[in-house]
């Protein structure tokens, strides 16, 4: 009888311990993909914020009645905003603009380009 009873706690630790450890195992694993979210979600963010100032940068050089070969770059207080402006040609005697605005925050850059008749 004590022999089985000892053999029982075996048993029993055997188990707490095995228990314990593939808990430990799925707690690893769920912080790891709750951080993986977090960046993810913070790069997604990021991108957001540069697609934003490169459509601001398209908003100025029509604003600004940007030309043909201007070449401009604007700093904002999260990121820089970089303005190309380019002539295609003309239709309907107007000339047809093409602006190149890419937002950059950090190393992230968005580009945007929108052709245009002034």
């Amino acid at each position: 009888m004590i022999r089985a009873l000892n053999n029982q706690r075996g048993i029993s630790i055997i188990f707490a311990i095995f228990t314990l450890l593939l808990l430990g195992i799925i707690m690893a694993a769920l912080v790891g993909l709750l951080s993986n979210k977090a960046i993810s979600s913070a790069e997604e963010l990021l991108s957001t914020q540069a697609l934003f100032l490169a459509e601001t940068g398209v908003e100025i050089a029509i604003n600004e009645g940007l030309g043909d070969g201007a070449d401009e770059t604007y700093i904002f207080q999260s990121g820089t905003i970089h303005v190309l402006v380019e002539k295609l040609g003309d239709l309907d005697k107007l000339e047809i603009l093409q602006i190149e605005s890419t937002g950059t925050i950090g190393d992230i850059n968005r580009r945007v380009r929108v052709k245009y008749r002034p």
